[in-house]
C-alpha cells in the first residue's frame, strides 16, 4: 500500500516519474503526487493530486502548461508517490510530497510515523506550521528543524531525523541545494535498479522500473542509500551508532537479482483489465509454479486448503493462523515445528512482523512467495517461488492458484521424504529437498541441522495404506493435467453461458452465502471474498455443516447460497446435498459449483449428482480431478462471476475501493 518511485539519470524526469507512478497505480490510487528539484533555481517544484495517477497526469497537462514544469526536460531527478490513506482524508492537501516550510526539503514515504503527533506537537511549539492531517509531513519539517543543527549538511539533517521518528517506513527525500536522492528503509519494501549509464530508479516495487532495467538490489532494513547522477552508496545506520561504511559494492555483487517477470506481463493487451488477464494467465502461471518440482485476509484461505491437504495426505498436524493474530498464538508453537509465511508480495508488514516471532522463539521458518528478492525471502532465507509472474490486479487470482500448487508441491515432499523419519517428530524443512535453499533464497545459517540425520530405511506404503509411489504418482499426473483442465474451464461455452446467467440473477443483490465442506470450505472462503472485494456484494462463507447454527436464519427466496460439492470427496458428498435441501426448503436460490459431469460409474454418485441439479437453481461443472487439485477448478468461476458482476455494475475491478495489493503496514 503506497507506492514510491524516484529517478536520476538522463531521461526526461517528469515523463519517468509520472510512468513509474503508473506501474504502481495497483499499491494506492487515492492520491498521487511528484517532486523536482529544479537545478538551475535551486529550487524543488511539486505537483500533487487527489486520486489516480491519471488526474495527476491530466492536472500537470492542463494546469501547468508555461509553468517551471513545462520545463523539466533539463531536470535531473525527482521523486514521486500514489497514495493509499493511512493518516487523513483522501485529499489533494494530504497527498505526498510534502514540503518543509522553507520549501528547501520534499519528502515520500510508504509506512506509518507512529510518534508523529508528538513530533509535530513540539514542531508547533517551536512555531512551525502544517497543512495537513498527514502524519508524513512532520518529517519535512523535522529536516528544515534539524537544518539549524547541521547547516549546509543535509546527510546529517537526514540521518538525524531517523534517529527521532518511529514506525515502519520506504523513505525517500530532496533538498534544493543537492542533486541528491536520500532514502531509507525500515519494515516496508524499497528497492534500487540501476541502468544503462548509471541512471538509478528507487521503488517500493520493481515493476514501476522494469521497462528500464531487469536488474534490482532490494535493500534490508536500517539501510540508508544516497543517490547521485554518477554514483550511489549504501550504509547500515543505527541510531546510536550513526552510519557504518559503504556496502554499494557488496551489495551490487551479492545481492542483485533479475526481476523474474517480462514487461509484456505488465501490459493489459487486449484485456479490458488486469484481473480478467491474470484469470486466464492461471493455466500457464500454475503449469510454471510445478515446472521441474515434481517427478514419478487469499493467502489464509490457501493456507487452509493446504491444511486440508497435508492432514489428508501425510496425517501431519496443519495450523492455519492469520499473521495478524499470530502474536498471541506464537506461545503454542516450538522448536519441532515449520512456520511457512504465505505471501504474494513477499512484503505483508503482518506476515513479515510473524515470521520474525517465530525466528525470535527458535522456531524454524520457510517461505511461500512469488516477489524474487522480497523481505520475507530473505528474512525466511529457504522455501519456495511461486513464479506466477507479476499480479497487478488487486483481487489476487493467479497467485491464489499458484499457492495451491505450490502447497500440493509441499504435501508431496513431505510425502515421500518424511514418511521415513523417525518417531522423534522432527519435520525441520532441512530434512526435506524442497525447502533447502535454492539460489533464489539466501542461505540458511550455519547452524541449521545436516539433512542427511534422522532417516530410517525407505517405506513403501504411505500414512493412508497405499503404495507410496503410486500415491505420489497420482497426485504428480493430476498437477501437470491440471493447467489443461483449467484452460478447459475458461473456454467452455456452456459454463461461460451458465455465467452469463448468474450473473444477471446476481447483480443486483446484496448478499450472498457461501458454503463448502472439507476442501471445498477454504473454496467457499476465497470465493466470498472476491465477492465482497470486487463486486461490493456482502458475502460471507461457511462450512454447510454449520449453517442451521445461525446463518440459516437469513435464508429466503431473496438470498443466494453458493454450493461447493466435490463428487471426488464420497464422504462429505451425502452430507452436502442434505444441507443444500435445508437451504432449498426454505426458498433459497442455490447456485452450485461441482466438480463432474453426471457420467460416474458409481450409481449413488450419480444419484447424488442428480439431486444436486434438481435443487439447484444454477450449475457449474468443472472438470473432475484429483482432489487435491479441485480447489483451483472451483476457484475460477468464482473469480469469473466476481470479475463481471463489478463490471455489470460499473465497477472497476482493478481497483477496488480502499483496497491495495500490497499492504505494508500493520
Amino acid at each position: 500500500m503506497c507506492g514510491i518511485f524516484a529517478y536520476i539519470g538522463g531521461r526526461p524526469v517528469l515523463i519517468t516519474l509520472i510512468t513509474g507512478l503508473k506501474r504502481l497505480d495497483y499499491r494506492g490510487y487515492d492520491g498521487a503526487g511528484v517532486g523536482l528539484v529544479n537545478p538551475q533555481t535551486k529550487e524543488i517544484v511539486i505537483a500533487k493530486q487527489a486520486g489516480a495517477v491519471s488526474i495527476l497526469e491530466q492536472y500537470i497537462q492542463a494546469s501547468c502548461r508555461g509553468s517551471i514544469l513545462d520545463k523539466s526536460s533539463d531536470f535531473t531527478l525527482g521523486i514521486a508517490h500514489t497514495r493509499w490513506p493511512t493518516m487523513g482524508a483522501p485529499t489533494t492537501q494530504n497527498t505526498h510530497p510534502f514540503f518543509s516550510n522553507d520549501k528547501q526539503w520534499c519528502v515520500c514515504l510508504n509506512g506509518i510515523v507512529e510518534n508523529s503527533s508528538k513530533l509535530t506537537e513540539q514542531m508547533m511549539k517551536e512555531g512551525y506550521t502544517f497543512e495537513s492531517e498527514n502524519d508524513v509531513e512532520v518529517i519535512a519539517v523535522l529536516l528544515e528543524h534539524l537544518s539549524k543543527t547541521y547547516p549546509d549538511d543535509p546527510l546529517s539533517c537526514f540521518v538525524a531525523t531517523l534517529s527521532v521518528i518511529e514506525g515502519a517506513y520506504a523513505l525517500c527525500v530532496l533538498h534544493a541545494s543537492e542533486e541528491r536522492i536520500y532514502a531509507a528503509k525500515l519494515s516496508s519494501p524499497l528497492c534500487i535498479g540501476i541502468g544503462d549509464n548509471e541512471e538509478k530508479f528507487l521503488s517500493s516495487d520493481p515493476i514501476a522500473f522494469r521497462e528500464y532495467t531487469e536488474n534490482v538490489i532490494h535493500f534490508d532494513d536500517n539501510e540508508i542509500c544516497i543517490i547521485s547522477k554518477d554514483s550511489f552508496s549504501v550504509h547500515k545506520f543505527r541510531p546510536s551508532e550513526g552510519l557504518e561504511k559503504d556496502i554499494s559494492h557488496e551489495l551490487r555483487l551479492h545481492r542483485t537479482v533479475k526481476i523474474p517477470f517480462s514487461l509484456d506481463e505488465l501490459e493489459l493487451g487486449n484485456y479490458p483489465h488486469y484481473m480478467l488477464k491474470e484469470i486466464y494467465e492461471q493455466p500457464v502461471a500454475v503449469q510454471r509454479t510445478y515446472s521441474g518440482r515434481i517427478g514419478p485476509t487469499h493467502n489464509y484461505y490457501a493456507s487452509q486448503i493446504g491444511k486440508y491437504i497435508i492432514e489428508r495426505e501425510t496425517h501431519i498436524p496443519v495450523r492455519c493462523e492469520y499473521a495478524s493474530e499470530f502474536l498471541t498464538s506464537a506461545r503454542l508453537f516450538n522448536r519441532q515445528d515449520l512456520v511457512i509465511a504465505i505471501s504474494q508480495s513477499g512484503e505483508t508488514a503482518d506476515t513479515r512482523e510473524a515470521l520474525l516471532i517465530a525466528k525470535r522463539k527458535g522456531i524454524e521458518v520457510a517461505g511461500l512467495v512469488n516477489v524474487v528478492g522480497s523481505q520475507i525471502a530473505r528474512i525466511a532465507g529457504q522455501g519456495m517461488y511461486l513464479h506466477c509472474g507479476a499480479e497487478i490486479g488487486v483481487a489476487s487470482t493467479k497467485a491464489f492458484a499458484c499457492q495451491v500448487a505450490a502447497l500440493i508441491i509441499f504435501m508431496l515432499y513431505l510425502k515421500k521424504h518424511l514418511s521415513s523419519i523417525r518417531v522423534s517428530g522432527d519435520i525441520t524443512p532441512a530434512h526435506t529437498p524442497l525447502l533447502e535453499p535454492s539460489p533464489s533464497f539466501p542461505s540458511p545459517q550455519p547452524n541449521q541441522p545436516s539433512s542427511s540425520r534422522l532417516f530410517d530405511p525407505p517405506v513403501t506404503k504411505d500414512v493412508n495404506g497405499q503404495p507410496l509411489e503410486e500415491s505420489i504418482v497420482r497426485v504428480c499426473s493430476a498437477l501437470r493435467d491440471l493447467p489443461v483442465l483449467m484452460q478447459h474451464v475458461l473456454s467452455n461455452t456452456t459454463t461461460m453461458s451458465t455465467i452469463d446467467e448468474i450473473v444477471a440473477f446476481m447483480k443486483d443483490r446484496k448478499s450472498a452465502i457461501f458454503l463448502g465442506r472439507g476442501i471445498g470450505y477454504p473454496v467457499a472462503l476465497e470465493g466470498a471474498l472476491k465477492m465482497k472485494e470486487i463486486s461490493y456484494i456482502h458475502a460471507e462463507g461457511y462450512p454447510a455443516g454449520e449453517v442451521k447454527h445461525g446463518p440459516i436464519a437469513l435464508i429466503d427466496e431473496d438470498m443466494p447460497v453458493f454450493f461447493i460439492v466435490s463428487a471426488s470427496d464420497s464422504v462429505v458428498l451425502t452430507k452436502i446435498v442434505n444441507n443444500m435441501e435445508e437451504i432449498s426448503t426454505r426458498g433459497g436460490k442455490i447456485i452450485t459449483v461441482t466438480d463432474c459431469e453426471p457420467t460416474n460409474s458409481d450409481e449413488k454418485v450419480q444419484a447424488q449428482l442428480k439431486r444436486v441439479r434438481s435443487i439447484s437453481a444454477y450449475t457449474i461443472s468443472v472438470p473432475c480431478s484429483d482432489l487435491c487439485c479441485s480447489p483451483i477448478l472451483f476457484t475460477i468461476p468464482l473469480q469469473l462471476i466476481a470479475y463481471r458482476i463489478a463490471v455489470e455494475k460499473g465497477i472497476n475491478p482493478d481497483r477496488p475501493r480502499n483496497l491495495a495489493k500490497s499492504v505494508t503496514v500493520e
